[in-house]
């Protein structure tokens, strides 16, 4: 982070504590959801981008492909596998 937008940068990421602060667990909720969906499109764009031949069912298979990537990079692959056996517990 380049330091002279340091103040800047903390001044707008308070106010989004603030504001989610502020919201209702359905609004958070719902901001949540509209945030994957603008996620999702931002990446589908890249993605039509870097392969404009690309259908549209090439291009939702390459989303689904990149957010099962992040999500086994954050949980670990075998995370439903020992969420599995804990449940059985």
């Amino acid at each position: 982070m380049d330091s002279d937008n340091q103040p800047l940068d903390d001044a707008a990421y308070r106010e989004r504590i603030e504001r989610a602060r502020r919201m209702t667990p359905e609004e958070r909720m719902t901001e949540g959801v509209r945030l994957f969906e603008v996620e999702q499109e931002a990446l589908r764009a890249e993605i039509a981008k870097a392969i404009p031949d690309a259908s549209e069912a090439d291009l939702t298979e390459a989303v689904r492909h990149h957010f099962r990537l992040v999500r086994e990079r954050e949980r670990g692959p075998d995370f439903y596998e020992k969420l599995r056996y804990l449940l059985v517990l």
